[in-house]
Parts: structure tokens; sequence; C-alpha cells
């Protein structure tokens, strides 16, 4: 396996991940490495404008139908990936 040195990492930043590491019950090394997983595998969000076209969309339908979405609703919807 590679390895990686990172240099000048913020020490709040260190911090946050020793403390995560310690939550979760890896090392810092293996914390580190599962959040770079994780970045490495979400979808960036190309058109947010267009998303929330689609909510509105959809907000609009339930309006007509006599169902009310409020704003918060709308935004967890878009931030769950649904748009």
């Amino acid at each position: 396996m590679a390895s990686i040195t990172l240099k000048n990492v913020p020490e709040d930043l260190r911090l946050t991940f020793k403390a995560r590491a310690a939550e979760h019950g890896r090392s810092l090394n293996q914390e580190i490495i599962q959040c770079l997983r994780v970045a490495a595998t979400l979808q960036p969000r190309q058109n947010l404008e267009a998303e929330r076209a689609v909510v509105q969309s959809h907000l609009r339908q339930q309006e007509a139908e006599g169902f009310w979405t409020t704003p918060e609703e709308i935004e967890a919807f878009i931030d769950e990936g649904h748009a």
C-alpha cells in the first residue's frame, strides 16, 4: 500500500479527526482513510438549480392536490438526493 504524508494540518482539524477516531474505535490513520473513502464516493451536485426546479414542481403538484410542504421539507428533500 502507498503512504501519503499530509503537511500543515491545522491543529483543530487534527483534533477533530482524533476525536472521531476515538468515537469510532479506530486509529487516526484508519479514521482518515475512512473519511477519504466516503469523500471519494460522493457524487458532486452538478446543477442545484435543476434540482430545486424539480422540487418546486413537486410542491406545485402537492398544493394542487391539497397538500402543503414547508421550505424546510423541500431543503431536506434536496439534501437527501431525491430531486
